[in-house]
């Protein structure tokens, strides 16, 4: 084989497996905000995997709010949910694309991982968040990085009523990444490309 054609042939296996491999389900779900986020396509899936999760778990829930108050009442209650019964193959996979976004985890150990709160997502969540107390409470904590999920859930919850009226998107997202996502890394932390 000449070398032009093995530099073609290289070249074609190498950018064939570089492509995505991810099967994105929820593509056609609106969008949660408006941000321009390289990986805003990933968060979409993240929250619409969440909430498919939630509702096929808690079937008792007739609404998709019903199922967040139960969860986040779980959560607040001190992480008494089960993720490993709630969990689909696909945000499974899903969260394995999380892990890959870069500056989004800090990783200190082999079993401990954490949120970078200075990645633009979380700032985009800030600015998006509608309940202006909780707002005010997330950007306090996130400016200061003091964000941590005992100290927000309590908020979250207090002010659940007025978050399941307004379909906050953004709060529905953190409430996903933080205490559904980032457990997960607890379950199994999978290598970064």
């Amino acid at each position: 084989m000449s070398r032009k054609k093995y530099l073609i042939l290289l070249l074609c296996i190498s950018v064939s497996c570089k492509q995505d491999s991810f099967s994105y389900k929820y593509h056609e779900q609106i969008e949660l905000f408006s941000c321009d986020l390289k990986d805003a396509k990933m968060f979409k899936e993240a929250l619409y995997s969440f909430e498919d999760d939630l509702k096929n778990y808690y079937t008792d829930s007739d609404t998709k709010e019903n199922a967040y108050e139960v969860f986040v009442n779980a959560v607040e209650g001190g992480n008494t949910v089960n993720r490993v019964k709630i969990v689909s193959d696909h945000s499974i996979n899903v969260f394995k694309e999380l892990r890959k976004i870069d500056n989004l985890w800090i990783v200190t150990d082999s079993k401990n991982s954490g949120f970078n709160y200075n990645h633009p997502i979380f700032a985009c969540i800030e600015k998006n968040i509608q309940d202006v107390e909780l707002k005010g409470t997330f950007s306090v904590l996130r400016k200061n990085n003091s964000l941590r999920p005992n100290l927000i859930i309590s908020r979250i919850k207090d002010n659940y009523t007025s978050w399941a009226d307004t379909e906050d998107k953004a709060l529905d997202l953190y409430v996903s990444l933080e205490f559904y996502y980032h457990h997960m890394s607890h379950m199994f932390i999978p290598k970064r490309r």
